[in-house]
């Protein structure tokens, strides 16, 4: 299966989810099962295919459906702020993204960051060029496995950001 698809196999399915648990509201007593029923009646054909014949998948599905419906709410909040954040910042989204959300998106100085990084092509980057509470979206990560403290190496997500992100024309003063 192709990212794109299993990203928007994987953002259907938790949409459908989270529109399944308002549906049932605070219940904790549903499970795949009623779960699969209720995306046959909706004719979510793919979707139930994919979670009968995943190998797992319905014990985690069952196991989302325990979780508090709140909590649950609280996660696909910050998931689409962080989608929106980035979304801002790529071509051909950023204009939508923009009318929609103008306050949405990495700041400046952290999209600078994140290019200076990649184009240095380090290893690792002190903490003291970004702050150790920013986890950045998931753009670095605290190097744990050097034992270097302080230290943050650049995600596979970060460089994919920065490849999408259009060059900015510096300027001159």
């Amino acid at each position: 299966m192709d990212p794109l698809a299993i990203s928007t196999t994987v953002a259907t399915l938790i949409e459908l989810l989270a529109i399944y648990r308002q549906e049932r509201g605070a219940r904790r007593d549903l499970d795949h099962r009623d779960f699969i029923e209720w995306l046959e009646n909706h004719r979510h054909e793919e979707i139930k295919e994919l979670i009968t014949h995943t190998f797992h998948l319905q014990a985690q599905i069952d196991d989302l459906l325990r979780h508090d419906h709140a909590e649950i709410l609280a996660k696909l909040d910050k998931v689409n702020q962080i989608v929106v954040d980035i979304l801002a910042h790529v071509e051909g989204f950023s204009a939508i993204t923009s009318k929609i959300a103008p306050d949405a998106g990495l700041s400046a100085n952290a999209v600078q960051i994140l290019a200076a990084f990649v184009q240095s092509h380090a290893r690792l980057v002190s903490f003291r060029m970004i702050s150790p509470r920013s986890k950045a979206l998931g753009l670095i990560a605290h190097n744990e496995s050097s034992g270097a403290r302080g230290y943050y190496r650049l995600t596979r997500r970060g460089v994919q950001f920065v490849q999408m992100v259009p060059p900015r024309a510096e300027t001159t003063e």
